[in-house]
């Protein structure tokens, strides 16, 4: 089947890396949990769009999520040590209607 749907060239290391950063986008903005990588047919649309790519491991998906979060709380910490005083406000009221 993968010769049928698409002629496609092997890819780079760094080429690997961005198609998995934009899968574990594509799972996080769309909600979706980590076992969509087992789904049949989730995997037969990947494989038809480049054969070449191996789908990430729900390990190595999550090891790049802590990855992007540490490096974000990192950010975070800088920005806030830069920062005298912070004025944080919270809404709890809630609507039945």
């Amino acid at each position: 089947m993968r010769d049928y749907i698409v002629q496609s060239h092997p890819i780079s290391d760094d080429q690997k890396l961005f198609l998995k950063k934009k899968c574990l986008k594509f799972i996080i903005e769309s909600g979706q949990p980590f076992y969509i990588l087992e789904n049949e047919g989730f995997k037969e649309f990947v494989l038809a769009l480049n054969s070449f790519f191996e789908i990430p491991t729900e390990e190595f998906l999550d090891s790049l999520l802590t990855g992007f979060f540490n490096k974000g709380r990192d950010e975070l910490k800088i920005l806030f040590e830069k920062i005298d005083k912070i004025s944080l406000t919270c809404d709890f009221w809630t609507s039945r209607g």
